[in-house]
C-alpha cells in the first residue's frame, strides 16, 4: 500500500513538474511575529541525535523532504547553492528526510540519502533523517517538500512550498535575517549588509549546471537548470 501510494505521487509529481519551468515564484509565507517551534529532534549520518538547539545562532533552512519526491529532486540542487553561497555567513540548510527506515536505527535512509546526493552531485548540504518521525509533528508538512526558515534565535520567520530558493525573493529573506542579530547581549550590534556580504560567496557559473539539466531532461521533471541569476 505505502508503495502503490508513493508511485502515485511521483507519478502526479512528474505532470505537475513536466508543465511547469523553475521560474516557478516561491510561495514563501513571512511571520511579522516569529512562531516558536515544539522541540524536536532526529538523526544525522552517524546516527547521532540532533535538534535545533545545536545550530542556535544561525539562519536555519529546515527542509522536510524525501528521495522519492520530485519536487524534492528538483529543489536539492538549489538548497545545495543555498548552503554554498551562505554557508559562511551562518546560513543552514537542514534537509530532514522523510524516507521510510527498513532498520530500526534507521542506518539504511542515510545510506539512500548519501547515495542520492551522490547521483545528483550533491556537495554541500548534510545527510539527516527522521525515522520515528518527530520532525514532521513538530513541523507539519502537507505536501513536500516543505521548508521552514529560521531566525538566530530559533524562530520560525516563513515557511514555503516548492518554488525558486534561488529568487530575489528568497535570497532577500534570508540576507535580511542574516543581518540580525541573535538576541545575544553580548553582541551590541547587528551585523551590517556589508560585513555579511564579506562572508557570502560571490556567484558564478557551476559546472553541475548541464549535468542536472540533461538529469531532469532525463527524468522529465523540467526543461531548464536551477543556475544562479
Amino acid at each position: 500500500m505505502i508503495k502503490t501510494a508513493r508511485a502515485f505521487l511521483l507519478f502526479v509529481g512528474l505532470i505537475l513538474l513536466g508543465t511547469s519551468s523553475f521560474a516557478q515564484k516561491l510561495d514563501i509565507t513571512t511571520y511579522p511575529k516569529p512562531l516558536l517551534p515544539e522541540p524536536t529532534a532526529w538523526l544525522n549520518e552517524s546516527g547521532n541525535i540532533t535538534s535545533l538547539d545545536d545550530y542556535k545562532g544561525q539562519v536555519v533552512l529546515l527542509n522536510v523532504w524525501a528521495t522519492w519526491c520530485p519536487p524534492c529532486i528538483r529543489e536539492m540542487p538549489q538548497l545545495d547553492k543555498l548552503q554554498w553561497r551562505y554557508g559562511n555567513a551562518g546560513f543552514t540548510v537542514l534537509p530532514i528526510s522523510q524516507d521510510k527506515a527498513e532498520q530500526p536505527d534507521g542506518a539504511d535512509v542515510a545510506i539512500r540519502i548519501r547515495d542520492f546526493y551522490n547521483r545528483y552531485r550533491i556537495q554541500h548540504l548534510p545527510v539527516h533523517h527522521d525515522p520515528g518521525k518527530n520532525v514532521t509533528q513538530a513541523f507539519p508538512a502537507r505536501t513536500l517538500p516543505t521548508s521552514y526558515l529560521m531566525n538566530k534565535k530559533g524562530e520560525i520567520v516563513a515557511t514555503a512550498g516548492f518554488g525558486d530558493w534561488l529568487s530575489d525573493d528568497a535570497r532577500a529573506i534570508i540576507e535580511h535575517e542574516l543581518r540580525q542579530n541573535s538576541g545575544n547581549p553580548t553582541q551590541a550590534t547587528s551585523p551590517t549588509a556589508d560585513s555579511v556580504k564579506t562572508f557570502v560567496k560571490k556567484e558564478e557559473q557551476d559546472p553541475r549546471d548541464s549535468f542536472w539539466d540533461d538529469i531532469f531532461k532525463e527524468l522529465g521533471l523540467n526543461k531548464e537548470s536551477p543556475k544562479d541569476k
